[in-house]
């Protein structure tokens, strides 16, 4: 199951096409995917904390990773999954440690989901 939570992508027109090609690609492989909330403005609150002008691997990015992995962790439970990961890691422009300390933080706060990084 492929969870898309990306409230963080503007304009809402690139969000679409970025779902779009999720949804291709999945059907593609016979994989399952659901769409969060897109709630641009939640996720604006929860990551403004004076460091909006910050550079791509920037402290800001934990707490981006951080809202975007605990609704992810909490769909997880909500529907019979134990483990949770993410493809963030993927990306040269993402820092692995910043990822996986976001992980471990959104599943030690939702019961019931173990965060895997591997």
């Amino acid at each position: 199951m492929v969870f898309f939570s990306n409230s963080n992508i503007t304009p809402f027109e690139e969000y679409v096409k970025r779902r779009a090609e999720l949804e291709r690609y999945c059907d593609f492989l016979g994989v399952e995917w659901v769409e969060d909330e897109y709630d641009h403005d939640t996720w604006r609150r929860e990551v403004a904390c004076g460091m909006e002008d910050e550079p791509e691997r920037g402290p800001r990015c934990l707490k981006c990773f951080r809202f975007r992995l605990e609704r992810a962790a909490r769909y997880a439970v909500s529907n019979g999954f134990a483990v949770l990961t993410t493809t963030l890691a993927a990306s040269r422009w993402k820092s692995l440690e910043q990822v996986d300390e976001a992980g471990m933080e959104a599943c030690a706060g939702v019961e019931g989901v173990e965060w895997w990084a591997k």
